[in-house]
């Protein structure tokens, strides 16, 4: 005798507090109107009794199968477990289309069309914020515009002193901005100073380039102060004395043999001449003689150009340019 357990029922269909058991003999016959349980009792069999004996339900003919050859008729058992899998697949066909209408519909969500309100949708949280961020953003850079155009216009309407060309706009306003300086009041000073000045004439033509090799006059000045005239005879009272030397070069370039001389008045004798004349090569200085002459002569020169080149005047030029002009005369009055 089997006891089946009315208490693992699915549904409620059965007072379980007045009866909680029923009890099968080997024989059981169970009669009743359809929907009284009767179904609901065969399910509780099989699902309590199926791991102890080899439980089988007869559901309907549909599950009947024929076997001719064995003659006999059986329950199609194997059409059960068809069945039951082809309502597991048809659940799980349902549970995917279902799912696949969420998904639709939250795409349609996402991507919001005002017709989807027919369809009894709304808009997805994320494309609300969406919404407002772009709202957000469009009016932001309303408000940047604006003020573009605000401060071009300010800029383009100064006119003590003008600041920026008269077709000044916002796009070159935000040029501009790539280019901005914060500046210090004297800096401010003189950029209005330098907007206010009036148009200047020419300046100045450009000077002649002046060039000068100082480094080879130099070399060669200094070369001639160097040079040594060989002596070629001795005289006792001039030797070791460089200003009588000079003083006897000198008086052979004034005086001619019997001449008297400028200094003593003593007669100048033919053999003295020869003998001072013989004293030095006198070709020798004269070339050296020439020779610094030719280059005090280039000094003069070079000198006289320099004092020709006047410092610059800055009234004649613009502000921007005065520091530059200030180094430009320190330079002239540094080399003259």
């Amino acid at each position: 005798m089997l006891n089946l357990d009315l208490s693992e029922q699915e549904y409620e269909l059965f007072n379980v507090e007045e009866k909680s058991h029923i009890e099968l003999n080997n024989k059981n016959f169970i009669f009743g109107k359809n929907g009284v349980g009767k179904s609901t009792l065969c399910k509780m069999m099989e699902k309590q009794f199926t791991e102890e004996f080899d439980v089988r339900l007869f559901t309907g003919f549909e599950n009947v199968v024929v076997d001719t050859k064995l003659n006999a008729v059986v329950l199609g058992e194997e059409n059960i477990d068809a069945k039951k899998n082809l309502q597991a697949l048809d659940r799980k066909l349902n549970d995917l289309i279902f799912e696949k209408k969420n998904l639709v519909n939250q795409i349609k969500s996402l991507n919001w069309k005002d017709e989807f309100k027919e369809e009894g949708l709304q808009k997805h949280p994320l494309y609300k914020s969406k919404e407002e961020l772009s709202n957000l953003y469009s009016n932001k850079e309303s408000e940047i515009n604006k003020f573009y155009t605000d401060k071009a216009r300010e800029l383009r309407e100064f006119n003590s002193p003008q600041i920026t060309k008269t077709t000044y706009n916002r796009n070159d306003f935000i040029k501009d901005i790539s280019r901005r300086k914060i500046l210090d009041d004297k800096e401010i000073e003189d950029l209005k100073n330098t907007l206010s000045e009036v148009q200047k004439s020419i300046v100045i033509e450009k000077a002649e380039d002046k060039k000068f090799d100082f480094t080879t006059l130099i070399n060669n000045v200094k070369r001639i102060l160097e040079h040594e005239v060989a002596v070629v005879t001795v005289v006792e009272e001039l030797k070791d004395n460089p200003a009588r030397k000079q003083f006897a070069q000198t008086g052979l370039k004034i005086h001619k043999a019997g001449e008297k001389c400028s200094f003593c008045g003593n007669e100048i004798t033919e053999d003295r001449i020869k003998k001072l004349e013989t004293l030095v090569s006198m070709p020798e200085i004269q070339r050296t003689q020439t020779g610094i002459n030719e280059h005090i002569q280039i000094i003069y020169n070079i000198e006289k150009e320099l004092n020709k080149i006047e410092e610059l005047d800055k009234e004649r030029f613009y502000i921007t340019l005065h520091k530059e002009i200030d180094e430009v005369n320190t330079d002239i009055r540094l080399y003259k």
